[in-house]
């Protein structure tokens, strides 16, 4: 055994024990609703089309598995317009820059949407966070689902109605016309 592995091994063993805890039930929890949250707003952005039966909008259980959560069940969402399929597959719930992120995956593409700050209109990298003196930035407390754009420069649009029927446009395939 190398002595570079062993020090690998021990610093990470000790990184782990002196993490803080968090409350894997509860985040699961929070994120559970705010996947139901999301999809509420999907259904009603598409209301009256699953009411006249051209759209047919589903929920499923799905499996995830998180380093920090373990594994646990979450609601994927299936959208069928004729004979083409859409997806609202959640990613995960700990991930950089966000508080969770759900892909809108159909047979033209992929559209992301992440969970972040209500007021955020773009990814911000904190400017002297190295710094010794570096204060945290406060608790979010209103969180947001929003379209985000590829890096480098990402940018959001809240989802809403015109949003969410853009991006599955998009998805979906649309061509000028149809």
């Amino acid at each position: 055994m190398s002595k570079e592995f062993e020090n690998f091994v021990r610093i990470t063993a000790n990184r782990v024990g002196s993490q803080a805890t968090i409350d894997a039930a509860r985040e699961t929890k929070t994120w559970q609703d705010k996947l139901e949250e999301l999809y509420r707003t999907v259904e009603q952005s598409l209301s009256p089309f699953i009411k006249d039966g051209t759209i047919a909008f589903s929920t499923e259980t799905v499996q995830l598995q998180e380093e920090l959560l373990g594994r646990y069940e979450a609601k994927a969402a299936r959208i069928v317009l004729g004979n083409r399929t859409a997806r609202l597959k959640p990613v995960a719930t700990f991930i950089i820059g966000a508080r969770g992120r759900v892909d809108l995956v159909g047979p033209r593409g992929i559209v992301r949407i992440v969970l972040v700050p209500a007021n955020a209109t773009g990814y911000a990298t904190r400017k002297g966070a190295s710094e010794k003196n570096a204060q945290p930035d406060p608790p979010v407390k209103d969180w947001s689902w929003k379209f985000t754009t590829p890096p480098p420069r990402i940018t959001y649009v809240d989802v809403d109605q015109d949003s969410f029927q853009n991006a599955l446009m998009e998805v979906m395939g649309a061509t000028h016309g149809e």
